[in-house]
């Protein structure tokens, strides 16, 4: 089953940050590495969740670009807890990319049992997805049985999916997923999207100065021309 889950014609690729911007108070955000994962899971401030009779404590988690995987809490991003996009690396939310987040709960042996691909800033697709096992099965204890939640546009359950260790584990030693895709766009092939994207955000920006003579006229013409060449 866990081999017809995804689509395996789903491109890798760094996806935008599309969320509303917010002003965060978050002056020492804590993002770690899956080796640091229990640290997260101890931790008093740890997010709680009821489903059934069961009790979860829940983190988020980021696919970066260059292939690590970290986490962080889940919750309202103040002080300790990061936004998706602070997960990312990035110094300026314009900047953030990744190739897939979400949530992931544990029970209190903390185990992971519900993955799902929850994300306000980045919204990243259910095929996305499939990136994150390769890594995840590494550094992560896993129940017999993983719950992966398929979430509609607003971040409802759609659908989920039960599907064993084994299978995950099978399918990504037998097959590599998207080999002939591995090489994941960089800013130098921006699409047209991202281009428009930058001119907006340098034109914003530019009506803050004292006058409209100020505005950046080599930039606008740059990202012209880029868009000519696409």
């Amino acid at each position: 089953m866990f081999s017809e889950l995804f689509n395996p014609e789903y491109i890798k690729q760094p996806i935008l940050m599309t969320g509303t911007i917010r002003h965060y108070d978050n002056s020492s955000p804590r993002i770690v590495k899956p080796n640091k994962l229990n640290q997260l899971l101890k931790d008093k401030i740890c997010h709680k969740e009821i489903r059934g009779n069961k009790v979860y404590k829940v983190l988020r988690f980021l696919l970066r670009t260059d292939g690590e995987l970290v986490f962080a809490h889940e919750g309202c991003p103040n002080g300790v807890i990061p936004a998706h996009w602070h997960m990312t690396g990035a110094t300026r939310v314009f900047n953030a990319t990744c190739i897939t987040a979400g949530n992931v709960f544990f029970d209190e042996n903390n185990t992971l049992q519900i993955i799902n691909h929850k994300s306000g800033d980045f919204r990243p697709a259910f095929d996305s997805l499939q990136f994150v096992f390769p890594e995840l099965i590494k550094a992560v204890s896993l129940d017999e049985t993983l719950e992966i939640q398929e979430l509609s546009s607003s971040g409802a359950l759609e659908q989920t999916y039960k599907v064993t260790h084994k299978e995950i584990q099978t399918f990504y030693e037998d097959q590599p997923i998207n080999c002939q895709q591995e090489k994941i766009s960089t800013p130098e092939s921006k699409n047209r999207f991202a281009i428009l994207r930058d001119w907006s955000k340098n034109f914003f920006f530019s009506r803050k100065r004292t006058s409209q003579q100020d505005v950046n006229q080599i930039d606008l013409e740059e990202n012209l021309e880029m868009m000519k060449i696409q």
